[in-house]
């Protein structure tokens, strides 16, 4: 009956209820019905008797939810667990190979529920410098609200396990408001905001799993990751949560959304935003969507342009592979969106259409702060009256800017060639009206 019990419940990864219900009652099985842990340590002493006396750096690698199950029953149930026996395998790690072989020890002993590969990376020096940094950082305080943390949960469970410490529901409450759940930052779904930012869609559209895996094996040949662990480093990646947050709400509600893609359409379209961004020289003021922990409406808009124009691409009907969401985690399926109009151009996507966009340049006004470049100007100099900063694009009417950056627009054929079949067809149309209106 008991291993039943253990069998059904081990479904779905709730083991952790029968070994409950185990130990409730029939705690002198346990130890025949369990598998028992595996830890490690740096070195283990022993006395006369050959008993230990001494363990340094005690590490469990697998049993964690044996650990948790004895735990519990204890605190809460207050069961009583003298009959209770945990078999235990120790292994000496010495510290010049614990990096590497405490992993792999976790990797191929953990067998009772699946362990994602990111759990492997938890404890790298990048990801606890996270969660210190995320203990350590408040929230601005907004129109008299109480400051807060944006939470990094570096382990699965451990927003829950930290909360489930306190004894009383009071306690547990403060620990709630002083870190809400809706401002919990997982592990797993942080490389995500990174990479999309860093115009990689097709690899945050493999899925959490992959996305991180990938992230974090480019993390490890950073050498200076260390340096770039900060405040701001923090702030950055919270303002990124905000913003794919935002836009994947508002995209549900948007009239050209077409009830599919949600995320893959997020994540190319803040890729296009971050592109064009680049493109035209300027930045996003993370400063002060962290002071706001908000965006505003006029970024927002070019968000959703983008949106719109990724909508387009992941749905194209020519698109080269049909399945929209394994088209989204190809290259070539960012390489089609990045030449399209820009998205933070106020009229540069044309609502009537998907895929018919407008040639017209007026910028808009979004959370963007201007990079001084010496190409926008002619002679190398900083024009007066700017406060040290030049400007992106020069001054005089709408029309002549446009005229001025199509002069400078030069497409190579493989470029033109990448183009959508649909947005070739709004331009000829386009080409094809102006010429009819000139004449």
């Amino acid at each position: 009956m008991h291993i039943a019990i253990l069998e059904n419940t081990r479904k779905g990864g709730t083991c952790v209820k029968g070994y409950l219900l185990l130990i409730c009652l029939r705690a002198e099985y346990f130890v025949a019905y369990n598998n028992g842990l595996t830890a490690t340590a740096s070195s283990v002493i022993t006395d006369n008797f050959g008993c230990i006396s001494r363990l340094d750096d005690l590490q469990i690698v697998n049993g964690g939810q044996t650990t948790a199950s004895l735990f519990y029953t204890r605190k809460k149930d207050k069961t009583d667990l003298s009959k209770v026996f945990v078999p235990m395998k120790l292994v000496v790690v010495g510290n010049e190979a614990k990096e590497d072989l405490i992993p792999d020890i976790s990797r191929y002993t953990n067998s009772q529920n699946k362990v994602a590969e990111a759990d492997f990376s938890s404890n790298s020096d990048y990801q606890v410098k996270l969660q210190q940094l995320s203990q350590q950082i408040f929230t601005p305080m907004i129109n008299g609200a109480e400051r807060t943390h944006w939470y990094y949960e570096r382990t699965r469970g451990q927003y829950d396990n930290e909360k489930n410490r306190f004894a009383s529901a009071t306690e547990r409450k403060r620990f709630e408001k002083l870190n809400p759940r809706k401002q919990r930052i997982k592990m797993v779904d942080a490389p995500k905001y990174l990479v999309c930012w860093d115009q990689k869609p097709y690899v945050a559209s493999l899925g959490a799993q992959k996305c991180f895996a990938i992230f974090a094996k480019e993390q490890s040949k950073n050498e200076h990751i260390d340096e770039e662990l900060d405040q701001e480093y923090f702030e950055q990646l919270v303002c990124k949560r905000i913003i794919f947050d935002t836009l994947y709400k508002r995209i549900k509600q948007a009239d050209w959304y077409r009830g599919a893609y949600q995320a893959n359409i997020t994540e190319y379209a803040i890729a296009k935003y971050s592109y064009d961004l680049s493109k035209a020289g300027k930045k996003c003021d993370f400063t002060s969507i962290w002071h706001n922990q908000s965006i505003n409406e006029s970024m927002t808009a070019s968000l959703l342009r983008a949106g719109k124009q990724a909508s387009s691409i992941l749905n194209e009907e020519e698109r080269p592979t049909q399945n929209v969401s394994e088209w989204a985690k190809k290259e070539d399926c960012w390489n089609q969106l990045k030449h399209l109009p820009s998205c933070l151009l106020n009229d540069a996507y044309d609502d009537a259409d998907d895929t018919s966009f407008s040639l017209t340049t007026t910028v808009m006004p979004t959370s963007i702060e201007t990079v001084s470049s010496l190409s926008h100007t002619t002679n190398g100099t900083v024009p007066p009256n700017t406060g040290g900063h030049k400007p992106a694009y020069s001054s005089g009417p709408r029309h002549k800017r446009a005229s001025a950056q199509a002069d400078t627009c030069n497409l190579s054929t493989t470029e033109w060639q990448s183009f959508p079949i649909s947005v070739c067809r709004s331009l000829l149309a386009f080409a094809a009206k102006k010429q009819t209106t000139q004449q």
